[in-house]
């Protein structure tokens, strides 16, 4: 009986189908994807995507020059825009030390105080549009001090046009100042002074002349005649002259009295 029901069995298995029916075939399986993860992590470049549409352009922010001493101008540059098709651009801000009202293209001068210690100073531009999209770019800008400008700059030379010349004359003076510094600055006067033991007097005067890196050379003229009250022994003072601070270079010099005979 086992055998028959076993091929009883089989023989339905096997039996082909009858006419007018047919097998069931298996069907394909949707695959459910059971990982949340995967699906937010698909969905959410899309978000970014139409997160990052609407924020503003920033197109340009730069700072002239990148290394500047105390007491010059800083210029500031910059260019935004919005998206296209995106929201206006509603403010342009830059900090710190800019306080106007700023378009969305434009320059602005800021002028670093004399006495700024030697630093590096980052200047924000921050763009906000009228959705609430912000951009932000910064530019760091290197700011030398006086002082340490001054440790590197120098008198290197001076003479005195003639070399000989009398009281009463008007003398032309050369002087070469080497800026070691590498940037360029002005200082307040490059002054020249006749001393001797009685006093001193100021004979030429260069106000606020620009000290480029390098050797700088300067021509003055005296603007009083060379004073014939001077004695021996006579010094010129080149005095170079900033906020608070000098370097000078004393040169001396001889006079000599020459005697004037009359022949009547």
């Amino acid at each position: 009986a086992g055998l028959f029901l076993l091929g009883s069995l089989n023989s339905v298995l096997a039996a082909p189908p009858r006419k007018g029916s047919r097998r069931k075939e298996a069907q394909p399986q949707p695959q459910i994807d059971q990982d949340i993860g995967i699906g937010q992590a698909l969905s959410r470049p899309e978000q970014l995507t139409q997160a990052t549409l609407d924020e503003p352009i920033i197109h340009e922010f730069s700072a002239n020059p990148l290394v500047i001493a105390a007491g010059e101008m800083l210029r500031l540059r910059w260019r935004v825009e919005a998206q296209p098709s995106g929201s206006r651009i509603r403010t342009v801000r830059i900090e710190p030390d800019v306080t106007a009202y700023l378009r969305s293209s434009g320059e602005h001068f800021v002028h670093i105080p004399h006495a700024s210690p030697t630093q590096t100073k980052r200047y924000i531009l921050t763009v906000t549009n009228e959705a609430g999209g912000t951009a932000s770019r910064t530019v760091d800008v290197e700011i030398k001090s006086q002082h340490d400008l001054f440790r590197v700059t120098h008198i290197d030379e001076f003479k005195t046009e003639p070399q000989r010349f009398q009281s009463g004359q008007y003398i032309n003076f050369t002087v070469k100042v080497n800026n070691r510094s590498g940037v360029p600055y002005r200082i307040r006067a490059l002054k020249i002074q006749v001393r001797d033991y009685y006093g001193e007097a100021n004979i030429a005067t260069l106000d606020n002349p620009l000290i480029n890196p390098g050797i700088n050379t300067y021509t003055l003229r005296s603007n009083v005649a060379f004073p014939g009250s001077v004695r021996n022994p006579g010094r010129f003072l080149v005095d170079f002259k900033h906020t608070g601070e000098h370097s000078g270079k004393i040169v001396d010099f001889e006079i000599r009295r020459i005697e004037v005979y009359t022949i009547e």
